[in-house]
């Protein structure tokens, strides 16, 4: 997720990106400057728009701090561009969304913010931002029922591509589509909520454990065959061992086994 975000580089290879492709990653747990308040923090990010309004609310503290006709006249001129290009749109909806959430202190410092808080102002930063592609890691973590639910329902109402990652079992049988399962060195899609995934992974286990009995019984065959004398029984002998080699080898099902490690003093 944070090479897909750009917040880290991979060690090989290369990522492409669609040209104008915004993407939002929304951290387990997000970082925040302290000195900032609640709605400063809700425009760090790169788009033009955040851009513009953070230079508003910049003179606009400033401002607080020091009468100046010059500051103003900047303020005035930097308003009346934003009522022309509809960013005060983007104002509201901020501000409506942290009311949502509770956040009804929007100069409030992010430093006197509890963990909870901080989440949900870090989701808010991520919708606000109108994202094409929204990165999440475990979304549902240090949030109450009703604001899960608010996610949920914006999620499943959300146009564009969301890859998250959760424990949450709830969550992942109401969002995902998909699941992609990480194994044995492989992605592998399946097509479905996490219940589906469930079932068709049963099934698919059942599968694969035929396959290892009927492989099983071929190896049995096979290694009879070799105590009997192979050079004695057949033409072909090579052939026959490599069979018997690559039953050795290959099994269609993996232990997951655990493993207990004893350290002495």
């Amino acid at each position: 997720m944070k090479i897909i975000s750009g917040h880290s580089t991979p060690d090989t290879g290369k990522m492409t990106y669609r040209n104008e492709l915004r993407v939002t990653y929304l951290p387990q747990n997000p970082e925040f400057l302290d000195n900032l308040t609640v709605i400063e923090q809700v425009y760090q990010s790169e788009q033009p728009h955040f851009e513009i309004i953070r230079q508003y609310h910049h003179l606009r503290i400033q401002l607080e701090h020091e009468s100046s006709i010059e500051l103003t006249h900047k303020l005035t001129e930097l308003s009346e561009y934003m009522e022309i290009n509809k960013i005060w749109l983007v104002e509201s909806e901020a501000r409506s969304l942290l009311a949502q959430f509770g956040l009804k202190e929007p100069d409030k410092l992010v430093s006197l913010l509890s963990g909870g808080q901080k989440r949900k102002l870090d989701i808010v930063r991520a919708i606000v931002g109108k994202p094409d592609v929204l990165l999440v890691d475990e979304p549902t973590n240090h949030l109450d029922i009703d604001t899960i639910e608010w996610l949920q329902n914006y999620l499943t109402e959300f146009q564009g591509t969301i890859l998250f990652v959760s424990h949450d079992r709830y969550f992942l049988d109401s969002i995902c589509t998909q699941i992609a399962e990480v194994e044995y060195g492989s992605i592998k899609w399946h097509d479905g909520n996490y219940s589906y995934y469930l079932d068709k992974k049963q099934n698919e286990m059942v599968d694969l454990q035929r396959k290892e009995t009927r492989k099983k019984a071929q190896l049995q065959k096979g290694l009879k065959w070799l105590e009997r004398g192979c050079q004695a029984r057949s033409t072909n002998p090579k052939n026959h061992i490599k069979r018997v080699e690559e039953l050795l080898a290959n099994s269609f099902v993996v232990d997951n086994k655990k493993m207990d490690i004893s350290f002495g003093g």
